[in-house]
Parts: C-alpha cells; structure tokens; sequence
C-alpha cells in the first residue's frame, strides 16, 4: 500500500457500498449506489415538477450525447421520459434510498458542474428512505415535499454493461454515472440490503488487504477513475467524454486450460457477431491464459483464477467512445511495483526499453493503419524529439506534393528520400521504400518510431479543424507514397493482418469478365489482364476508382486490379484517421495538469513557422505597389490589395492580413500610414481615420500597446481565418467557390488550360499546389524554395524577377524576411523609418564599400550592400494571440 500512496496524490474518496450477506444476488460484495429502474422514475408528471423550477423541453438537450448509435439501454416508449432522464431519477432515488444522499436542488442554477446533496435531519432521513425503499413513488412526493428537483446536470454518463450470457440467473443491463460533490454528505445505509458503506481513495480500494471484492465492471471501472489524482480532472474529463456517450461493454468468455478471460468490445479476440441473448462461450481448451494473451495483438480483457479477477490486462487498446483505458491489475504482489512507479505528473503510456520479441508481436508490417495507439512508457525527452521529427517528415512529405515538376510517382519518392536523409530522418526514410514483411531490428526501431511518432503528432493536430486537415492530407499522401513500395507478398499481408473487405477473383470469374475488364481498366496501368490479379470490393469503398470511371462496376462490386489497391486502403485509412480524432481530444482532456505535455502539444504546429527571420536594410515604396501586386503578389495579397483600390476600405481581417504583409516586404511604419491614409480618406475623413484606423497600424508595427513586433500571416494561419460577407481576407483557393477563381484568374489573364490546372488543385484541397502552379505561370519557372508563406511568395519573385545582389545568398533568407525590390529610392540616414527590432542605416560616404559614384544624397539605382544582418529567432515575434485579439476587432 506504501508504493502507490507516495505515487499517486489523490484529493478525493469515492463510496461503495457494500451489499447484505443476505442478497440474493451478489452478497458481501461492494458495489456502487444503484438499483433497477421503477416505473414511476419514467412519469411524465416528472415534467410538471421541473417545469415549476423554470426547465423546458430544450433544457434537457444537453443530457443525450450527440451521437446516432445508443444502446439499447437508452430505447424508451412514447408515454414515457427518454432513457437519458429517467435513468438519471433512478440514480439519484436509488442513491439516496441506500445511503441517505440526496442529490437534488432548490432553486435553478448551473446546470453543469458539481452535485449537491440537500440536507434532512437524521430522524426524517430514515422516515423518508423507508418510505421510498417501500414505494418508489415516494420520491416524487418527498422532491414536492422538499421543493427541489433531482439534479439530472451533475450526473455524467460513463459506461454501460450488460451481464454475460454464460450467467444462469438474473442479467442486468447497467448504466453507470459519475458524480462529484463538493463536500464529504452525511450518509446513513439502508440496513435491509447495505451492510456497510465505505468512502476510500481509488487506490485503497484496489490494492487493499485483505482484497475488497468487487464484480468485474465495477472493479474495471475503479480501475479508470484511479487514473485520476484530482478529483478537478476527473470532473472535467467526465463532462467532456459524456458529450460522447457510452457503447456497451458485454463480456464474452473465453474458457482456457488454467482459468477463463472475460474479453471486452476492442480485443482481438472479442468474437465480430455477439449474442446478446443465447449463452456463447468461447471454448480454448488447448491453451493457457498467458498463451491466449501472446496471440492477441489488441488486448481489452479480464482475466480470472477460480472466482477472483487475476488480471486486468488491457494494451493498445483505444476505446471507440472516447474512455480511457483502465489501470492493468497484475497479481497484487507485483501490481504495485509494475503500475505505481513515481508518477506524480502525467507519464506517456509508452514503454521505451521493449525487447525483440515484443517488437515483433506489435510490428508486424512495415506499413500501419494506426489503428490502435502505442502503450507502455517513454521519457518526455523522447516524446518530444519524436514529434519534432514527425512534423518534419510531414513538412517535406507536403513540400515534396506541391512540386509539380516529377514525372513519375518514383521521381517524387526518391525526392522526399533525398531530403529524410539530408534532414537526418534516415527511420523514416528507410520505410519509404520498405517492402513491408521483413523483420530485422532495424526495420522493427523503424516502425516503433514511425507509430509512436504519428499519435504524438495526431495529439498535437487534433484540436482545430484546420489543423486537422492538414495532419491527414500529409498522411494520406506520406501513406501512398510508401504503399507504393509494397510488393505482392506485403499487400497481401497487410490485408490479411487488418481483414479488409477484398477477395481476390477466381481465374473462371476472370475469363467471364475479360472483356469488361479490359475496357474499364487503364491500359497504361494494367498491360496483361492474365498476369494482373483483379479484386473484388465495395463499390463505396473506392469512390475515387468509380468517379475517374476506372473500374468495372457490377451489382455493387467494383473489381479492381491490384495496382489501384491503395485506393481501398485509403478508404480504410482515412477513416481510421477520422474516427481517431474525438479519442486523441479526449487524449488532451486526460493529461489535464501536465503542463509541460499539454504546452508542447499546443507548439508543434507552430515549429514550422520557427525559422530565423532577416530584415534586410532597404524600405519598399508604396507608390511601387500596385506594379508589385501584378508581378509578384500571391493571388491572397493581390486580391486584397485591389479591393483596397477599388473600394477604398478593407475590413479588420483584410487589414491586418495585407498590413502585415506589405510591412514584411519593406513599407515602413510612415509609409504604411500614408498608404492606408490616402486610400481610405476616400471615403471617410481624415479625422475619423487617425481615430478610428492609425492606432491599429502602429499597434501592428509595435508602436503602440504592448509594443509588440507582430510578424506577417503564413499560408496556414490565413487558411484557417473565416471569411465573412464583404470580406475579402483569406486564401482564394480555398475560400473562393469554384467558379469564382476561375473568373478572378481568367480576369488575371491566366490561360485556360492553366486555370483547369489550378482550380483542380484547389478542389482537390492542394492549396500550395494551386498557389505554385500560379506562380509558375507568371514565372515561367518554379520556385527555388516550397511556397508555405505570401512572403515566401514575394521572395522567391523578386529573386527571379530582379536577379538584384541582395538575392545572391537567398536561400539563407527566411519565408518571412523583409525584401528590398529593387525599386529606385532616396537613402534618408536621418529619418527613423525602422520598426522596434530593425535598424536601418545606410553607408556613410566616409566608410570604405562607399564608391565616389554612389553618394549618400543621391538616388541609387540598385541596394546597397550592408553588412550581414543578424538573424533573429522568429519566437520572440509569434503572438497569435494577440493577432487573433486584432482581427477580431472589426471596423
């Protein structure tokens, strides 16, 4: 008991109840407050009596998780209150019947948050329990009596069980909720059914001695709330997880030669038709437990010697309704020691020192479905490194999809090859031509690293839509490029392994179908019908195949060939990552009060901005600007800079995002001023512009506030703005309809192939894609460097389009850098035109890179060449936050 005391620092006791030796069912067993639904708990007057305290219909939205898939459980009749309400009046009349706690209210209040219990002297308090221990009826009389209403808000669904069919006597099919209260109640136990009524912290419970007894979900069950010190995240995860709902947890046993498992939804073992009614046992007499647990990949399970719970053994194992995974319970002599090391703050659940063997068994395939998240330990250091090298890996794998200048799918692959390597990713590089069978150690690191890697980034991309997307589309297209790799022997045991919904066609359908196949299948792809092998599939889950017309379709099957398998395993991916974001938010809701994970988790996306920044030394005029805007504006600045012209105003959104961009490629702060000014007395006075407009600008230069240096937008941070009506802020490919880009790039002057070209990238969601092709055109060439940022865009223009001196070292200038454009200007040494953190200066004539034709009072014709500036780190700029606060400030 000492081990898990100076482990876990729990702030709160949880109450069981322990039954009568005299129950027929369960006896001396603990058990949670609870009992069988009545009739009355579903009397519709049960709204009368809410409606006196102000609740309406609406009022109970809040109870049913939003979600199509309810157990049967929760099915109710017409004459009576839905499941969601009605189980809850259970919970709380059967909680108080057993134990004295009455968990309503007396006035309306917030309806979220922690329970109450409402306070009865000792002498009415058992009046009461009897009375509604004798009718159930009674406790709609004593919340009328007690003008309070039982308090359904406090109460958080949290699971659903159903006993299992081997059971000859009675089955129950149970909800559990969770409630918190604030303060310890007073309680008293019915005697004729509790014997005794025990508050202890989760632990105590678990690893007492002598052993508790409990059944096997409510022990499951502790098991989950004992992952919890505080009683503040416990509370915070239940209200999120609740939003969810429950799925039902039925027990199926599994009979072994040294005891028997009980399996549970999400093992491997756990049977794909379940009887609900008739007895199903799995019978394994030829194998041991620990046998039946090394074949068993994805284990959620309890395991049984005679009548007592052995273990509680669960790995890799992702609940489908966003659960957490319950402590593992080993032989007590060794749970303590395996479970409670020092874990004061958040541990990531994955183990570091894995040996051969075990590698083995998890990493089977060199390509993954991350279908199920990696288990065990592994230090924060580790964690860390991880997810900066995943959200490189997806930095090349999207820099290497917006080239458009490969030829074959081999020439991208061996791009990205190239660059992993030069990056240091050499695991990840090894798995992009990996044939995806072979087990040597170094493949087995590989696919750990590659495993652990992806959840961690999956976390850190889970919490914006966004960023979601993104994360996924980098997958998807990190997820074909090694499929690629894979050959015949590697598919095929990658569909095996993950049971895939695809039959190879037998030679006779083949001959019947010939003809078919041939005419529907591209014939640059499949050259011999006979020495193609063909599939059947879905129709549904190649989509893709049945919109190109690349297929034969009949009766609802497609039959593809081999070579287009990866769109199935696309279908089957892409819908692993989709339904694997609620569990990874619920992931982020679960380390509640780790800092330092939950502060690195919220940064990784951010890295990629983290580049060193350059101001050069020269000022961009505005009287170049509408030149600038037509040969080498992106399209997102182009636009928002007509509009400026055109209507003589811009929203906030628009402001900021083309402020700050002209403020990246050299408008100084007066400049800027003059600019925003001239355009905008057009329409509005100039008194009204220095109150209502100036101080932004110099807010946005670090002149005014806080004094902050904000840096310009990038493409992600403009991606995922809103664009409201009259708003003309944003990304054009991604926020414009379809036709509407082809109308603004037709009125560009693009040509009609390549506009085809462009809005195909942009419905594909190839943003960067479509923005590179539109620079190509006006370029006649690529970039040099992947377009991620407009002033990347800018840059890498004027770099081709001036071949001026101060681009000759390019490509040690960041995305973001300040540029000069090559323009003719006056050097004014005397006039401060900088912005907080650049200083700009001009040679003197006395200095020694001074030339007699190149005087200080004259107009030069070309930069001048300064000395190298320093670079700065881009983190003391990044203030998102501050930028939102900006944008949100409409006028």
């Amino acid at each position: 008991m000492k081990a898990w005391k100076e482990s876990f620092q729990y702030n709160y006791n949880l109450l069981c109840l322990k039954r009568h030796q005299n129950s027929k069912f369960l006896p001396s067993t603990y058990v949670f407050p609870g009992g069988i639904i009545d009739p009355s708990d579903a009397d519709l007057k049960w709204h009368d009596l809410f409606t006196t305290f102000g609740f309406d219909t609406n009022s109970f939205t809040s109870l049913t998780p939003n979600t199509s898939i309810r157990p049967q459980i929760f099915q109710f009749k017409s004459n009576e209150l839905p499941k969601e309400i009605s189980l809850r009046i259970t919970a709380i009349r059967e909680t108080f019947e057993e134990c004295g706690i009455l968990i309503c209210k007396q006035s309306r209040e917030d309806t979220f948050g922690w329970a109450q219990n409402i306070k009865i002297s000792k002498s009415e308090l058992h009046n009461w329990q009897t009375r509604v221990h004798n009718d159930a009826r009674e406790f709609y009389t004593l919340c009328e009596n007690f003008n309070c209403y039982p308090d359904l808000w406090s109460l958080y669904e949290w699971s659903n069980w159903l006993t299992p069919t081997y059971f000859t006597g009675r089955r129950y099919n149970t909800a559990f909720y969770l409630a918190c209260i604030s303060s310890l109640p007073q309680t008293f136990h019915e005697p004729t059914e509790i014997e005794d009524l025990k508050w202890d912290m989760p632990g105590n419970f678990l690893f007492s001695t002598p052993k508790i007894a409990f059944p096997p979900p409510q022990q499951y069950e502790i098991a989950r709330i004992a992952k919890f010190e505080s009683i503040d995240n416990l509370l915070d995860f239940a209200i999120e997880r609740s939003k969810i709902g429950v799925l039902l947890n039925l027990p199926v046993k599994v009979e072994l030669l040294d005891g028997i498992v009980h399996v549970l939804p999400g093992d491997s073992m756990y049977p794909n038709q379940v009887n609900f009614l008739d007895k199903q046992i799995i019978n394994r007499n030829d194998i041991t437990i620990h046998e039946f647990r090394a074949i068993s990949p994805i284990k959620n399970r309890m395991e049984f010697f005679n009548i007592q719970v052995k273990e509680l053994y669960v790995q890799n194992f992702d609940s489908a309704d966003g659960h957490l995974a319950p402590l593992q319970l080993k032989n007590i002599s060794t749970a303590i020691k395996m479970e409670y090391t020092k874990r004061r703050r958040y541990t990531i659940n994955v183990k570091n020192n894995i040996d051969y063997s075990d590698l083995q068994n998890i990493y089977q395939h060199d390509m993954h479905m991350y279908d199920f998240p990696p288990t065990g330990e592994i230090s924060l250091t580790e964690f860390e490194e991880l997810g900066r090298e995943r959200l490189k890996l997806l930095q090349h794998v999207e820099n290497n999809a917006i080239r458009t200048d490969f030829k074959t799918q081999e020439d991208r692959k061996q791009n990205l090859h190239t660059a992993l390597m030069k990056d240091g990713l050499k695991y990840f590089a090894h798995l992009l031509y990996a044939k995806g069978y072979k087990s040597t150690e170094t493949d087995l690191q590989c696919r750990r690293k590659d495993h652990i890697s992806h959840f961690i980034s999956r976390l850190s991309h889970c919490q914006e839509s966004d960023r979601q997307m993104w994360f996924i589309n980098q997958e998807i297209e990190l997820f074909k490029l090694r499929f690629s790799s894979l050959d015949k022997e590697g598919i095929e045991k990658l569909l095996s392994m993950h049971n895939i919904d695809c039959q190879q066609i037998t030679q006779e359908e083949k001959d019947e179908i010939r003809e078919e196949l041939r005419l529907s299948t591209s014939s640059t792809k499949v050259l011999n019908i006979d020495m193609t092998e063909f599939y059947k599939v879905p129709f549904y889950r190649v989509s893709d195949l049945i919109r190109s017309r690349r297929v034969y379709l009949s009766q609802g099957i497609a039959y593809i060939p081999q070579i287009d398998l990866v769109s199935l395993f696309l279908s089957y991916f892409r819908k692993n990552l989709l339904d694997g974001m609620p569990a990874a938010k619920m992931s982020i809701i679960r380390m509640h009060g780790d800092d330092r994970i939950q502060s690195y988790l919220k940064s990784v996306p951010n890295i990629s901005d983290k580049t060193c920044i350059i101001w050069t030394s020269s000022a961009t005029p505005t009287d170049k600007l509408d030149e600038l805007s037509k040969t080498s504006y992106p399209m997102c600045m182009r636009i928002l800079h007509e509009a400026l012209k055109s209507n003589h105003h811009l929203k906030n959104s628009g402001r900021i995002q083309y402020g700050l961009f002209i403020k990246g490629i050299g408008v100084t702060m007066e400049d800027s001023l003059s600019f925003w000014k001239t355009e905008f007395t057009k329409k509005i006075d100039s008194v009204k512009f220095d109150k209502e407009y100036a101080y932004t600008i110099r807010h946005t230069y670090g002149k005014e506030g806080r004094q902050t240096n904000y840096t310009p937008l990038g493409c992600q941070k403009i991606m995922s703005s809103v664009q409201s009506p009259g708003e003309f802020n944003g990304c054009p490919y991604k926020h414009m309809d379809n036709t509407s880009l082809k109308q603004k790039l037709f009125s560009y002057g693009i040509p009609a192939a390549s506009i085809n070209e462009i809005t195909e990238l942009a419905k594909s969601d190839n943003y960067f894609g479509a923005c590179t092709a539109y620079f190509k055109i006006l370029h006649n060439r690529l970039p040099d460097k992947p377009i991620i940022h407009p002033n990347g865009y800018f840059l890498e223009s004027r770099a081709i389009l001036t071949k001026d001196a101060e681009f000759e070292n390019k490509e040690k200038l960041s995305q973001t850098g300040k540029l000069n454009v090559g323009t003719p200007r006056v050097s004014t040494p005397n006039i401060d035109r900088s912005t907080p953190s650049r200083n700009i200066s001009t040679p003197k004539s006395t200095e020694r890179n001074a030339t007699p034709s190149r005087k200080i009072d004259k107009m030069n014709m070309t930069p001048v060449r300064t000395s190298k500036p320093t670079p700065r780190r881009i983190e003391n700029y990044l203030n998102d936050e501050d930028i939102e606060k900006l944008m949100s400030e409409d006028m």
